[in-house]
């Protein structure tokens, strides 16, 4: 909930997903080294007494709420900025909501004398997994996101009466007999040896890999919305759920067959492309399938090297820095030392030795599989591994993504013209044709015939237009010397690229200038009325970001736009319908809407593309050929988006 909150702030991208799932693994750490603390430290009358103290002031923080504080987007350093931001929404009250379950099971386990309570574990991850399948179906579409933080606000305030009165139980159960019982417990039980710390943190830290380079990989290639965070961290809770609820769920002699699969189909996804060409349903079930074989294999044989009670706030201390870790990694380590997404392919291989080590017997068979592993773990690392693109000539990433510049023929253009493209992780960003006076010619998705290429090239003495989204600059091309273009990119990377790597931008006729920040905030602070033309084609994924489709941000659109003035929307994508959006927010606004769409053109290097067009009146397109472009059709029932609203879920082809 939050960290869809906080998404439009660092311009929708995938990355949010990953932060977010960095400080909820890290304050689940520091939850869980609290129990630990408080358990080994502090006596059984002083630990209910801590805990409700704590309870009581996280009640000040009430009603939940994003810091606005710090929704600078793009101008600082985003990781920390998503970072401060929760912290100072809900640190205090997820940290001692992440704190319950060792706590709460520690105190029964004295109260009650059981030696494994690890089924309320179970319990637990089922009420995360009910919430989490509810959020998208039955709370995303009926509230708006200040009702959804004032509803969890106060369901905050039931749990912490909840936690209170367990806490005041177990204090009135404790008794100068009992804790010397326990004590005695404690001095009789084994106590786990360090390989068992180590295997606790290795099989936890394995699982958190796979489910963020899982969910990154869908965000990154599809679109960045919260279905596609809910249902991988879905399937982790499930096998969590499954795994310690009782010994007969997993079963290792089946895992044993169904892991090698999984962690092959993962890997082939990751370096060959034509996963992509099927439907986004098709590759989410993949995925997560994939995912639930990975997640039962680390989280059943966690359930398997599960000690006894005195030991579980070790366990799961362990279980969270495991987890942790991994996070750490892949959400801030690796996008600052690798140039190119080396983690998902790294920890299908991690995943694959930690098997080998357990699942199978020893032998020399075993023994060389793992060496052949290891080597290609370090090959990796080390970047000599890459994806099956031909012709890469620049590989660099930043928090926003991995850009990619190729170079040759490929099936986009006549065979006698070399291309230069521009990939965001699979999905292509522009292309330019190289050879002489070709450099600025538009292609790709912006070609002559496309919705945007046929409105700037109708009659008129000068344009100015702001366009969302850089890319390649492609647009550019389409400058004359009395003309303005103003591009808006989240990444300064981007532009980077854009410049050193391709014509469209130095070559331009008109004055061309780039803004760097979030599209939407930074058209916020330019003069109204100031453009004959709005492109928004900042894609976040294969779609355009959730809240630059709302009806407030057309309301904004349409205060820059000048009174003769235009919008066009890009929507070319595999897996999301976004003409109802376009459609209802057109009507909602009175504003007359078109649809032009453009066919792959290999002799031009134009490929087949879906434009939108929104205007005050039908005079902005009355230079447009007529048989170009297409009323927009409206979905009947379909609710306009605004930015507390918006449902992905039914757009999905």
């Amino acid at each position: 909930m939050l960290a869809k909150a906080i998404l439009p702030w660092f311009g929708g991208v995938a990355s949010v997903w990953i932060v977010a799932m960095l400080f909820f693994q890290g304050m689940l750490l520091v939850g869980y080294g609290y129990a630990y603390l408080i358990s080994r430290f502090l006596s059984a009358r002083v630990q209910p007494l801590c805990h409700i103290a704590l309870l009581m002031g996280s009640l000040m923080l009430m009603p939940l709420s994003p810091w606005r504080a710090w929704q600078a987007g793009a101008q600082g350093d985003p990781p920390m900025q998503i970072l401060r931001i929760l912290f100072l929404s809900v640190g205090l009250p997820y940290f001692l909501l992440s704190s319950t379950g060792p706590l709460i099971q520690a105190w029964y386990a004295q109260a009650q004398r059981v030696a494994f309570p690890y089924r309320l574990f179970a319990l637990s991850n089922l009420g995360s997994l009910t919430a989490l399948l509810a959020y998208p179906v039955a709370v995303e579409p009926f509230l708006t996101t200040r009702h959804q933080t004032v509803v969890w606000s106060m369901l905050y305030g039931v749990f912490v009466l909840l936690c209170t009165a367990a806490a005041v139980r177990f204090l009135r159960s404790r008794s100068p007999a009992s804790d010397s019982a326990g004590k005695v417990t404690k001095q009789l039980t084994t106590a786990p040896a360090r390989r068992d710390y180590l295997l606790w943190g290795a099989f936890a830290a394995c699982g958190s890999a796979l489910l963020i380079t899982v969910m990154n990989h869908l965000c990154q290639n599809l679109v960045p919305i919260p279905l596609l965070w809910v249902l991988p961290l879905a399937t982790y809770l499930l096998t969590f759920i499954l795994c310690f609820d009782r010994q007969g769920w997993y079963r290792p002699a089946l895992v044993r067959w169904l892991l090698p699969i999984a962690l092959g189909a993962m890997m082939y996804g990751v370096f060959d492309p034509v996963l992509l060409q099927a439907g986004a349903m098709s590759q989410i079930l993949l995925y997560l399938g994939c995912l639930f074989v990975g997640c039962l294999f680390c989280h059943g044989e966690l359930a398997r090297r599960k000690p006894h009670s005195v030991y579980l706030t070790s366990f799961y201390l362990m279980m969270a820095l495991g987890g942790a870790m991994a996070s750490i990694v892949i959400g801030l380590v690796a996008p600052r030392v690798s140039t190119w997404q080396v983690e998902f392919p790294e920890t299908i291989v991690g995943c694959g030795i930690l098997g080998l080590s357990v699942l199978y017997p020893k032998c020399w068979t075993r023994r060389a599989i793992m060496v052949a592993l290891a080597v290609v773990l370090v090959l990796l690392g080390a970047g000599l591994i890459r994806g099956k693109r031909k012709g890469v000539i620049l590989q660099v990433r930043s928090f926003y993504g991995a850009l990619t510049v190729t170079e040759g023929n490929d099936d986009l253009a006549d065979h006698r013209y070399m291309l230069r493209t521009l990939f965001h992780g699979w999905i292509r960003h522009g292309t330019e044709l190289l050879g002489p006076q070709l450099e600025t010619y538009p292609t790709s998705y912006y070609g002559p015939k496309s919705g945007v290429g046929l409105l700037l090239s109708t009659p008129r003495n000068s344009w100015n237009v702001g366009i969302v989204g850089l890319g390649a600059g492609t647009l550019a091309a389409y400058g004359k010397p009395l003309d303005e273009f103003t591009f808006y990119e989240i990444d300064p990377l981007v532009s980077r690229v854009a410049n050193s790597e391709f014509s469209f931008l130095k070559l331009s006729l008109a004055t061309v200038k780039i803004v760097i920040g979030d599209g939407r905030l930074s058209l916020e602070k330019e003069p109204p009325q100031k453009f004959d033309l709005l492109v928004i084609d900042a894609f976040s994924g294969d779609a355009i970001p959730t809240h630059l489709l709302t009806r407030e941000a057309f309301e904004l659109y349409f205060s820059k736009l000048k009174a003769g003035g235009a919008i066009a929307v890009h929507i070319s994508n595999r897996y999301v319908d976004l003409m109802p959006v376009l459609a209802e927010v057109s009507a909602t606004l009175d504003k007359p809407a078109i649809l032009v769409k453009s066919y792959l053109n290999d002799t031009s290097a134009a490929l087949a593309s879906d434009w939108v067009l929104v205007a005050n009146n039908l005079v902005a397109f009355r230079d447009m050929p007529r048989a170009s472009w297409s009323a927009l059709p409206r979905s009947p029932g379909f609710e306009v988006w605004t930015d507390d609203y918006s449902n992905v879920l039914q757009l999905l082809k």
